[in-house]
């Protein structure tokens, strides 16, 4: 069977490692640029003289624009939060060892609304922090924000398709940058 794109299920199973390399990717390169940023201090003016009128600087992170953009980015995270929180609620009832990726999860009367309520809280959480990245957020935060929303997405649709190994590999990137994103927000306070 093929989908809407003419490709098989095949076709998507060798695709979705690519996605998820592309996810660790950028979680990668936001805990080094997280790394960078936390970790660097401004050079220090060696014997240069400052003029008496000259007032001090201010560090790129501390500009009023990126503190609001980060405030309105850690906003959106939350609002995506509560929706990651009901994504979870929403499965709860499934039967103990039955997983989202199995087949009667998806097909059964008893289960599958449940599973598509799950999928789409996570769909909507996605599309909350994708949205709610404003401009100006520093790439720390900005960066974790969207792998996040990545792999919520990556995880909807590795669960859609009941790929079991990539949904766990989403699920293990979503939750890397959760932390991270988390971590950040509460820094912003």
């Amino acid at each position: 069977m093929t989908g809407q794109w003419g490709a098989g299920p095949a076709a998507h199973r060798r695709r979705w490692p690519l996605v998820l390399v592309a996810v660790v990717a950028a979680l990668a390169a936001a805990a080094v640029t997280a790394a960078v940023l936390l970790h660097t201090r401004p050079p220090a003016d060696e014997g240069r003289p400052q003029a008496a009128a000259e007032s001090p600087t201010t560090s790129v992170g501390a500009l009023p624009g990126a503190a609001d953009a980060s405030r309105q980015t850690c906003a959106a995270y939350a609002r995506a939060s509560d929706s990651m929180r009901a994504a979870v609620a929403a499965v709860a009832g499934l039967p103990p060892g039955m997983a989202v990726t199995d087949t009667a999860a998806r097909s059964d009367p008893r289960w599958s609304p449940a599973v598509a309520a799950s999928l789409e809280r996570y769909r909507a959480a996605a599309a909350t922090l994708r949205d709610g990245i404003a401009a100006g957020t520093p790439p720390p935060l900005s960066d974790t924000a969207a792998a996040l929303a990545a792999a919520l997405d990556a995880l909807v649709a590795a669960d859609q398709a009941g790929d079991a190994a990539t949904a766990g590999d989403a699920f293990a990137a979503a939750s890397a940058a959760d932390r991270a994103t988390a971590t950040l927000c509460e820094r912003q306070r």
